[in-house]
């Protein structure tokens, strides 16, 4: 079941990936302990598998010297702490973290190393927050949730500070504050 799971991931983040493309950048060093394996179907790709001793702590794939694709990272138990896509050794495409519970805890998009669109952190499979990046920095909405799925906050930043309306409510839903930011202060009417 675990294995299908994993497999199934894998397949829907590499169609998220966006597929690969050549790299202009120069070799890096393989990590320490690194196992390489080279795929004979002349794309110059190569499987990399890093080990502590008999564990797999990470695994994907090199170009010319770079993480290219999907890259997954383990914990010491086996379990899976990340799968992140690259693209010429930059996060490119979806990335995911997971918990101690092997339960999805954030969602990312990254663009070129940078942090683009939805970023979801969740809390035992329910989401604790939904935030949007432009640049790197949060642009757009913001909202929190309790843990039992009743917003507690809805706020919108411009370049990474509060700007516009934020609403604060209780662990009932009900509003509690509404301010009005600009440029990261209230403004004051």
């Amino acid at each position: 079941m675990r294995v299908l799971f994993i497999l199934s991931l894998a397949s829907f983040l590499w169609s998220c990936n966006g597929g690969s493309s050549e790299s202009s950048m120069g070799p890096v060093d393989l990590p320490a302990g690194a196992i390489v394996q080279e795929y004979s179907d002349g794309s110059g790709l190569s499987k990399v598998t890093v080990k502590s001793g008999e564990t797999t702590i990470s695994e994907g794939d090199y170009l010319d010297g770079r993480k290219h694709g999907q890259w997954v990272e383990y914990k010491g138990d086996g379990l899976i702490m990340s799968i992140t896509n690259y693209r010429n050794g930059l996060k490119h495409g979806v990335a995911l973290t997971f918990s101690d519970r092997a339960e999805v805890a954030t969602k990312a998009s990254y663009y070129t190393d940078v942090l683009e669109g939805e970023f979801i952190e969740y809390n035992r499979r329910k989401i604790k927050s939904i935030s949007n990046y432009s640049g790197g920095k949060l642009n757009g909405s913001k909202k929190s949730f309790y843990e039992n799925g009743k917003i507690q906050e809805d706020s919108n930043y411009k370049d990474g500070i509060l700007d516009g309306v934020a609403k604060y409510y209780n662990n009932q839903g009900d509003l509690l504050f509404e301010y009005v930011y600009e440029d990261g202060k209230i403004k004051e009417e």
